[in-house]
């Protein structure tokens, strides 16, 4: 009996540890995936949105099941993607996995545009003559009667609102204040707009997308052949290209800000007069600063076996890369990497010994202080237990064993092995918080 319970409890344990754990995962399919950054969210009709790749395939439809025009849609922090129903005066949230969780907030009017601010609060824009303000739970805090609202975007200050009735002009409204400013332009400003980091405003003006100066005077204009109903428009998450699309032929198209080079072009099959707004995951916009990003991108395997890790800074700038640790490993920086720049730079970890695994981990800080400690898990490789460092996190970068070094026993014991560590961490952190200590 005794020995029967033992295996019971192992077992038990087994199963925990196996749903529990992040590595346990990969061994069994996803039924269901996180939308990755880059993917292109493109409003059409029927109530729907479809979700391309970067390069233009169709991942899925997500379906508000509210019927008719979808339009401006966004992302919140946590990844949860939400769309206009201009048709049904209503928004929809999806979670990162693509399941409708809802209709978010209410006392909308045929509701176009919407955001979110730098504190999660979200702002959408109606034709019937008012902004509305909500907080992450959907709880209306503000109505500003500032008129016919169609697009819009926040300026960094959090305070001053772009915004056009699709005319000529864009307008200001302080929403800090709850008073009109001057316009910002009389020269442009049909549809969809982005506010960039300079100052700049990019916005979809029908025959053409036009790049503004902080002055409001048009400096760029950008096109493509066939096109001349240009009318949503987002930036991408690499800081240099930005999204655009064409009602009239539902042809989407990404350009370089600073060339005006076609990068990509694909189209979203749903017919003509059917494309009424674009948002990208991890889009940028100046109201929702957002910190350094880190990702595992490519193994070499070697030998030295390398993990090859991206990091940057496409917003505010990257200003330094720590290393944070480095076990069975070194680590090399790009070396044309200088403080300030947003462009991907490339960190390189090389094994040293390579039949033992290896860990890495980066702190990150912008240019506008914002900071992230880069830990990114390497798929297929076995989480590295003993050769961690007293303050890096398990699960990291690493670089395991070299290919056939380890079997299930291996996988299941070093699961095991993580659950101690983590309870032996947590318990460590409460002392240091008890202490007010760090790390």
């Amino acid at each position: 009996m005794i020995s029967n319970n033992r295996n019971s409890t192992r077992r038990r344990t087994l199963r925990m540890l196996l749903t529990a754990t992040p590595f346990a995962i990969a061994l069994t399919p996803h039924l269901a995936h996180a939308f990755p950054t880059g993917d292109v969210f493109v409003s059409v009709a029927s109530g729907q949105v479809k979700e391309f790749t970067p390069t233009g395939t169709l991942v899925r439809t997500l379906d508000t099941g509210l019927g008719g025009f979808t339009t401006g849609s966004a992302f919140d922090s946590a990844g949860n993607f939400y769309v206009t129903g201009f048709s049904a005066s209503a928004v929809s949230k999806f979670d990162p996995t693509g399941t409708l969780i809802g209709t978010f907030g209410s006392g909308y009017a045929t509701p176009e545009a919407m955001l979110f601010d730098g504190v999660g609060n979200v702002y959408v824009g109606n034709l019937g003559g008012f902004i509305l303000k909500f907080d992450p739970a959907g709880t209306l805090l503000s109505k500003f009667n500032n008129g016919r609202t169609d697009w819009m975007d926040l300026s960094a200050d959090q305070c001053t609102m772009l915004f056009d009735q699709e005319g000529n002009t864009i307008h200001r409204y302080n929403v800090c204040t709850n008073t009109a400013l001057t316009d910002f332009s009389t020269t442009a400003g049909v549809f969809a707009m982005r506010i960039l980091s300079s100052g700049s405003v990019l916005v979809a003006d029908n025959s053409q997308i036009a790049r503004l100066d902080s002055s409001g005077n048009v400096v760029q204009t950008y096109n493509a052949s066939g096109e001349s109903s240009w009318f949503a428009l987002n930036l991408d998450p690499d800081g240099t290209t930005f999204w655009s699309a064409d009602f009239g032929s539902s042809n989407v198209y990404r350009f370089d800000i600073d060339t005006g080079a076609q990068i990509t072009k694909f189209n979203t099959g749903t017919g003509g007069s059917t494309v009424f707004g674009l948002s990208v995951n991890g889009e940028i916009t100046v109201a929702q600063p957002k910190p350094p990003s880190c990702s595992f991108t490519n193994t070499v395997a070697g030998p030295p076996k390398q993990l090859i890790i991206t990091v940057q800074d496409s917003t505010a700038g990257l200003d330094t890369i720590s290393v944070t640790d480095s076990t069975n490993a070194t680590v090399s920086v790009d070396s044309s990497f200088t403080a300030g720049d947003k462009g991907a730079v490339i960190v390189t970890a090389t094994k040293v010994d390579q039949t033992a695994g290896a860990h890495v981990a980066l702190h990150l800080v912008g240019h506008d202080g914002l900071t992230k400690d880069c830990d990114p898990v390497v798929p297929g490789e076995e989480p590295v237990i003993s050769n961690l460092s007293a303050g890096a996190a398990a699960g990291g970068c690493n670089v395991g064993p070299a290919p056939g070094a380890a079997g299930l026993s291996g996988l299941i014991g070093g699961l095991v092995g993580l659950a101690l560590f983590r309870r032996r961490r947590a318990a460590s952190s409460d002392e240091l918080v008890r202490r007010g200590g760090t790390r």
